[in-house]
């Protein structure tokens, strides 16, 4: 479940998207806490991610001691085991990239940094699932893209229908991303370089998208639940983790995609456009919608791709203005 990410936003959009209210009751950014780029472990936008490849992560400015109450981090999605060794952490087969909620405690992988309250949000604009029971021609399944219900008029996949602006007084006016609670840990290379990766906390279907699978990542929808989620000083490991729930019903959306996304060496912005097949009525659809009812609209592709690094060692940390 949840074996691919689509993060369209560049560095910059990223830092705004993941705003917060300051004390003055400012909406602020949340800027990038990491060392200088390198080593195949910077954040890049991207139309398929797989495990092993970079995802944006919100983490308490308190775990980096800087004064932000967040920051933002890029870790390798699929947390590295602690006992393994030195080396290209990319040989190690086993990526544990979803985290089962259910046996958290019991994982001689999450249990301590659990403990250790190493505990983020990793970022998304939403993620592909593959349909387990029903297949299409020559057994291909088909992938669709879940992605958090968009304000009328928004298309996620159109950047002519939304603006990516923002400002102190109204924040953020791009799309609506998806907030996932994560566990991360640090691996030290052989070039005694801290590397961050991560892992996405998975719960059982309930009412949406049951049809499609039997497993969905679990969602922090409001600004409370993030706050409560990340303060690992004043919310417990138990009382943290008893606060996660299911989406409700009303807050994703999903609509079906090319099937050569099953490629993740597929990465174009036809990704996660919606696709057509006849016209025949889903089983499930987001918001009532028949899925051969969505249009595909055109779109630009992303600018600025500013990258920035997973691995963090003692140089200073490299930080994005506001301007």
């Amino acid at each position: 479940m949840c074996g691919r990410t689509v993060c369209t936003l560049d560095a910059v959009e990223m830092c705004q998207a993941c705003q917060h209210k300051g004390s003055a009751g400012k909406y602020r950014w949340t800027r990038w806490q990491a060392g200088d780029a390198g080593s195949g472990t910077g954040y890049w936008p991207s139309y398929n991610l797989a495990p092993r490849d970079i995802l944006p992560c919100i983490v308490a400015g308190r775990y980096f001691n800087v004064e932000e109450e967040r920051v933002l981090h890029p870790m390798v999605w699929g947390i590295i085991p602690r006992w393994v060794k030195q080396g290209d952490y990319r040989e190690y087969n086993i990526a544990p990239y979803n985290a089962r909620y259910e046996g958290l405690f019991e994982s001689k992988v999450y249990s301590h940094p659990l403990l250790h309250g190493q505990r983020c949000v990793i970022v998304c604009d939403g993620y592909y699932e593959w349909k387990t029971r029903r297949q299409t021609i020559k057994g291909v399944k088909q992938p669709y893209f879940i992605y958090a219900k968009q304000d009328e008029g928004v298309k996620i996949e159109d950047r002519q229908t939304w603006k990516a602006e923002w400002s102190e007084d109204d924040g953020w006016k791009g799309i609506k991303l998806l907030k996932i609670p994560g566990i991360f840990d640090t691996w030290l290379s052989g070039e005694k370089k801290i590397v961050y990766s991560c892992s996405m906390i998975t719960t059982n279907t309930e009412e949406i998208p049951s049809w499609l699978h039997h497993r969905i990542p679990m969602v922090l929808e409001s600004e409370e639940e993030v706050a409560d989620w990340l303060d690992y000083t004043n919310v417990s490991m138990n009382d943290a983790l008893e606060k996660l729930h299911h989406p409700p019903i009303d807050s994703l959306q999903w609509h079906r995609v090319d099937p050569r996304v099953n490629d993740s060496r597929f990465n174009n912005i036809s990704c996660y456009k919606p696709i057509v097949i006849g016209e025949k009525k889903d089983e499930a659809s987001s918001s009532g919608m028949v899925a051969s009812r969505l249009q595909t609209g055109s779109t630009t592709s992303v600018e600025n791709k500013s990258e920035i690094d997973a691995g963090d060692d003692e140089s200073p940390t490299k930080r994005l203005k506001s301007g």
